[in-house]
């Protein structure tokens, strides 16, 4: 839900953007434009879900601390959060004028669509094979090395 999160940031104060970083999340929102969202997430169903965003090479350790803090949220603000995302008053078609990278999980369904150039002129991705969703903390020093590279190109940063 990042990712949605700070593409509205970015529209609503471009002034305080000087970039964005979208981990395994779109940052075009127009495909969404006729998707009927989530019913009620209950634990069960998030936990099914998060359970969905792992690959085979996901520690159980990092399953069991993602696992504890998702599903530490209550029913009703996860149910919110993911209504909010998928609300049509904030799939427009505005640009945003910030440089972005896009991080894609090996397994993402988001994958390398050209389209969003249209909605962030500036953007790049990349995309990890072998991770999940959380891929920042699957390949942590592989993310890293990713983000500076991308800061490291943008003098202005």
């Amino acid at each position: 839900m990042g990712a949605v999160v700070i593409r509205e940031y970015a529209l609503d104060y471009p002034e305080h953007v000087a970039g964005l970083v979208a981990v395994d999340g779109p940052l075009d929102v127009r495909p969404f434009r006729d998707f009927p969202g989530f019913g009620p997430l209950t634990r069960e169903a998030r936990q099914t879900m998060i359970e969905g965003m792992f690959v085979p090479a996901t520690s159980p350790e990092l399953r069991a601390q993602i696992l504890a803090m998702m599903l530490g949220a209550p029913e009703a603000t996860a149910t919110g959060a993911s209504r909010a995302m998928f609300d049509p008053a904030i799939q427009s078609d505005k640009a945003i004028a910030a440089p972005a990278l896009s991080v894609f999980a090996g397994s993402s369904n988001f994958g390398n669509s050209e389209a969003t150039r249209e909605v962030v002129p500036d953007w790049t991705s990349e995309k990890f094979a072998g991770t999940g969703h959380f891929l920042m903390m699957e390949d942590p020093a592989r993310f890293n090395a990713t983000l500076k590279a991308f800061l490291d190109r943008r003098a202005r940063f």
